[in-house]
């Protein structure tokens, strides 16, 4: 039997989190608030620091614990091998039929900005929080799978995964979408393309499951199969 490469661990934790992610992709206008954020630098940025600020919270360090717990125990009723080909990490074609993009206005509104029934014709409402909370699922779930996090505490890895992101605010990797193929490629042995952060094993990690549960969320928004 060949060994489990980064990537299968990659499949395993997305084969865990599948219904999660299909879900948070299926709520209203999570397409369109989701995709240009990735699309721009500005908007990976953004993204780069609600997720800072979700990791951070007391539930996504119980979301770290329960995910090794998990990964020994759990097996998925659905197997995929969706990020085992190539083509998954090319950037996905853009929609010319696709609503236009969300304005920072509208992305900000919530059910209780609304409490007429009548007023939500008016308004795209995305539930950010849903959506933040199934990649930070997905992170944990993966994290959970590799063997270089089995050495550290889930506290010590919530506070590495802090500085990951602070790292990659302040770095290249300023557009979500144009690093597919580079992370697809560097494999769990060679982190040379990462070598300026702190942990650069982490940094592909995390890259590797943003760019996935992204995916899946923007697939889910589509219809397809997930």
């Amino acid at each position: 039997m060949q060994p489990i490469t980064s990537d299968g661990l990659l499949q395993s934790a997305l084969d865990q989190s599948r219904s999660e992610l299909k879900r948070a992709g299926q709520v209203p206008a999570t397409k369109e608030w989701l995709e240009p954020q990735l699309d721009s630098s500005q908007g990976t940025e953004k993204m780069y620091s609600l997720l800072e600020h979700h990791i951070e919270q007391p539930e996504f360090l119980k979301k770290l614990e329960n995910a090794r717990d998990a990964s020994r125990t759990s097996s998925p009723e659905e197997h995929g091998d969706e990020v085992l080909h190539e083509e998954w990490w090319e950037e996905p074609p853009h929609d010319s039929n696709s609503a236009p993009a969300l304005t920072e206005e509208f992305t900000e509104v919530t059910r209780a900005d609304v409490p007429q029934r009548e007023a939500l014709d008016s308004y795209i409402i995305v539930q950010k929080d849903d959506v933040l909370d199934a990649i930070g699922t997905f992170v944990a779930a993966y994290l959970a799978e590799l063997p270089e996090a089995q050495n550290l505490q889930p506290a010590q890895l919530q506070a590495a995964l802090k500085t990951a992101f602070k790292e990659l605010k302040k770095g290249r990797v300023r557009r979500l979408w144009e690093w597919g193929r580079m992370i697809y490629r560097v494999t769990a042995f060679s982190y040379g393309a990462f070598s300026v952060y702190e942990n650069p094993w982490l940094v592909r990690a995390l890259l590797a499951a943003l760019w996935t549960a992204c995916r899946m969320l923007l697939r889910a928004g589509t219809g397809l199969p997930v």
